[in-house]
């Protein structure tokens, strides 16, 4: 069962999307790179990431990772 994203799982799955193909779809070294440029982070971005839950989070992950 697939089940719709948030606009704040959108904008956070496209910046992660980015993310993982810079790193050579590594997601671990993708996961690092992401928190150690957070204060660098587009600031819509940045919010949207802080208003999702854990589980909202792994689903965006969980997504990208069966995708690729």
């Amino acid at each position: 069962m697939v089940i719709p994203m948030t606009p704040e799982q959108i904008k956070y799955r496209d910046y992660l999307i980015r993310a993982f193909n810079d790193h050579n779809q590594d997601m671990e070294a993708t996961i690092k790179w992401v928190y150690d440029h957070f204060p660098s982070m587009r600031t819509g971005v940045r919010d949207a990431h802080k208003r999702l839950t854990i589980q909202q989070r792994n689903e965006v992950l969980r997504e990208i990772l069966m995708e690729s």
